[in-house]
């Protein structure tokens, strides 16, 4: 058997062709991926594992009167395939924070937390970030006080920078 080929003559079909597939495969594969919320409330829990919304809220009104943070908060399951501080900053992004915003985000079936901070808290190192979440959340978290590790991010509070 003889096969012949004839020159591609329309090499825009082919392009077309080609962008259509690979748009389908990432749809398919973006479909896998963990999707990222857009935050109504300051407090988001997708687990239910905040019981006292209250004191919760309280801590996150005083950090925002006492010290000019606009802290959030995301409890999740899983993060998917992404790291922690990778859909952190995913979340972020996709809620346009910035400024004297911070994101506290909670996975707990990865067991992984990570803080993020908008770019007039500069006052707070990386340094000092990790610290809070090592010595402070992360017991806290680990004991299932889950109220009690948000109140803890007082830490935040010596990085008001906003100019008045």
């Amino acid at each position: 058997m003889v096969v012949v080929r004839r020159p591609m003559r329309n090499w825009r079909g082919l392009a077309v062709a080609l962008a259509a597939a690979l748009l389908a495969l990432a749809a398919i594969a973006g479909a896998h991926a963990q999707d990222v919320p857009r935050l109504k409330e300051r407090v988001t829990d997708e687990t239910g594992v905040i019981e006292n919304l209250s004191r919760v809220e309280d801590a996150i009104d005083d950090l925002e009167r006492d010290h000019n943070v606009q802290l959030w908060v995301l409890f999740v399951e899983t993060t998917g395939s992404e790291t922690v501080t990778g859909y952190a900053d995913a979340v972020a992004a996709a809620n346009s924070f910035g400024g004297n915003d911070a994101l506290l985000l909670v996975a707990i079936e990865d067991r992984s937390d990570a803080l993020w901070v908008g770019e007039m808290l500069d006052e707070v190192t990386d340094d000092e970030i990790d610290d809070l979440l090592t010595s402070e959340l992360e017991p806290r978290l680990a004991d299932g006080d889950f109220e009690a590790a948000i109140a803890e991010l007082e830490v935040l509070a010596g990085a008001q920078t906003q100019k008045v």
